[in-house]
């Protein structure tokens, strides 16, 4: 088993959600990338607080999207 650094994890999030170009769910993101949903979570917020995706949510109690700003 390779384990990736958290840089890496985080690029392969961007690489993913850059070639979607539309809201990915953090489902879809952590099987994509192979890491938990727990782990794709705390990466995404990662990526959020550096402005570089955003979180959509409707409302409480409804599956978050995510979407790169580039």
């Amino acid at each position: 088993m390779t384990h990736r650094s958290t840089q890496e994890k985080c690029n392969d999030i961007l690489y993913f959600l850059n070639i979607h170009k539309k809201p990915v769910s953090t489902t879809h993101v952590s099987k994509e990338i192979n890491i938990t949903i727990y782990q794709a979570r705390y990466y995404l917020k990662k990526l959020a607080m550096a402005g570089l995706v955003k979180e959509i949510r409707k409302r409480k109690g409804v599956t978050s999207l995510w979407l790169s700003y580039n």
